[in-house]
């Protein structure tokens, strides 16, 4: 399934944006691998304060701080089948709780006013449990995107790309999970695109700039 926001709403469309922008320091993927002889029903924990993600190639020093409401887990789930590799995402905060929220910080390295501008994850459908899933994307400015669907109880058959794009000269703060089921949902293959925003100020001088060259060209 696709519950998106933003233009080229599609996961092939989202995968070659990531691309372009990973190859310029402003695109970064996790799949949540790198655990050895990971199995269902093994978890390592990978984020109890905090994460990283690279934006960029492997010697690229840019990296963007997240910080998660709930401790995260890397996974392996015999009931949900990942986009990619062998291993999910979830929280730990097990059966009752499954909501969390990740929260983007400062880049280090990044340029000024860099910020993430696009931001898209998906969810594995489950054997046996069903449930509505709604993601929250709060902006800069304090509106707020959302974005919910459905998901079946069947593993692989209902698997939902979420794709959140903020409006020009705005940022994503956070993105809130939220599921209408009780268990653990298992995620994959999370990734940022960023972009710089510019100063309000910045924006000023750029509109009254575009007013000078209109200008000059009427006369």
């Amino acid at each position: 399934g696709t519950a998106t926001s933003g233009a080229a709403d599609t996961l092939g469309g989202f995968k070659a944006l990531v691309a372009t922008a990973h190859a310029a320091n402003s695109g970064g993927v996790v799949d949540f691998e790198g655990v050895t002889g990971l199995t269902n029903g093994v978890f390592t924990t990978f984020a109890s304060n905090g994460f990283q993600i690279r934006l960029g190639g492997a010697s690229s020093t840019k990296l963007l701080n997240v910080t998660s409401s709930d401790t995260l887990r890397i996974a392996g789930y015999g009931s949900a089948t990942p986009i990619s590799g062998t291993a999910h995402m979830d929280d730990t905060e097990g059966t009752g709780n499954s909501e969390f929220t990740l929260t983007f910080g400062s880049i280090v390295n990044g340029a000024a006013g860099e910020a993430v501008t696009e931001f898209a994850i998906t969810a594995n459908s489950r054997n046996g449990f069903a449930t509505t899933l709604t993601l929250l994307a709060t902006l800069d400015n304090g509106s707020t995107q959302t974005l919910s669907s459905d998901l079946l109880g069947t593993a692989a058959a209902d698997d939902t790309f979420y794709r959140f794009t903020a409006p020009a000269g705005r940022f994503i703060q956070s993105v809130s999970f939220d599921t209408s089921s009780t268990v653990r949902f298992p995620y994959d293959d999370l990734a940022v695109i960023t972009g710089v925003i510019p100063e309000p100020a910045s924006l000023g001088l750029l509109a009254v700039g575009l007013g000078l060259i209109a200008s000059r060209r009427r006369g």
